[in-house]
């Protein structure tokens, strides 16, 4: 099992509120409105929210676009040494087959395949755009 520090409730309590990656957007009268973001590692939506916290989960991992490539990258085992916290990935080819491997990487979190899924294509397409471009 993997080694954790303090339980993952207790971590979302702790940071819910501030940490430094939380992104609230204001709207024209400098007032907050109901969105608040999160910029966070292994954050798939950037809500700011339990569910989809790379702060708080034990088993968490991101999405991102690396130029022509994706980066997909998960918590490691071993979250006690922060150095090797994170596990990190390149892939590339086609957006359909990126998702079908995206699948087996989602295991431990079933509830967030789809919003993997969605964001993998969607980066995938920009990238095969960009490399269009080129």
């Amino acid at each position: 099992p993997p080694v954790v520090m303090a339980s993952p409730d207790l971590v979302w309590m702790l940071t819910k509120k501030y940490n430094s990656f939380l992104v609230s957007k204001r709207d024209n009268c400098n007032k907050r409105s109901g969105l608040v973001l999160t910029a966070e590692p292994c954050n798939i939506t950037a809500k700011h929210s339990f569910k989809y916290s790379g702060l708080a989960n034990t088993t968490a991992f991101g999405i991102d676009a690396n130029g022509t490539k994706v980066t997909v990258s998960r918590k490691a085992k071993n979250q006690a040494n922060p150095s090797k916290g994170v596990s990190k990935q390149v892939w590339g080819g086609h957006g359909r087959r990126m998702a079908k491997a995206i699948e087996g990487q989602t295991k431990a979190r079933a509830d967030l395949t789809k919003a993997a899924k969605a964001k993998i294509t969607q980066l995938a397409k920009a990238a095969r755009i960009a490399k269009a471009s080129e």
